[in-house]
């Protein structure tokens, strides 16, 4: 726990913390969820519909994603989890069946990078990368050319 995170979305699009679209019909239920725990707590936020806005990451710089007609659910990059990793697994695994169809990578400061996949409602994690540490942006151009970070 506490270890510097950096977290960037791959698909649908590619940037520095992610934005992925909400299912119609349960942006309210995502609101239910993250108003159980602290704001910002497990460094995820709820971006309404129609509204300008920017993923408030907290290395790197902030990455403004403007509107969509849509709610997205966010999630920031950088910091420390001071939530914990298995707990922020966790959380969004429980908001995994009401999100699109997205794909991003967290690395840790000191030797890993995890794939997250969200396709059809169902989350899946898994370890790329281990034994030193490696810069996110380096891993997406490697395995993920197609995208152009």
């Amino acid at each position: 726990m506490g270890n510097q995170r950096e977290i960037r979305q791959v698909f649908p699009v590619v940037q520095l913390g992610v934005a992925i679209p909400i299912r119609d019909g349960f942006a309210d239920t995502i609101a239910n969820i993250l108003g159980q725990s602290a704001k910002g707590h497990f460094y995820t936020y709820l971006a309404p519909p129609d509204e300008e806005y920017t993923i408030p990451n907290m290395d790197f710089g902030d990455t403004p994603i403007g509107r969509s007609r849509v709610s997205r659910f966010i999630i920031q990059s950088g910091g420390k989890m001071w939530c914990g990793y298995e707990a922020f697994c966790g959380h969004i695994a429980s908001v995994a069946q009401y999100l699109a169809d997205a794909l991003f990578l967290v690395g840790d400061e000191e030797d890993y990078i995890d794939q997250f996949s969200i396709s059809d409602g169902e989350m899946n994690y898994e370890r790329v990368h281990t034994g030193c540490w490696r810069p996110v942006e380096d891993y997406i151009r490697e395995h993920f050319p197609e995208v152009g970070a």
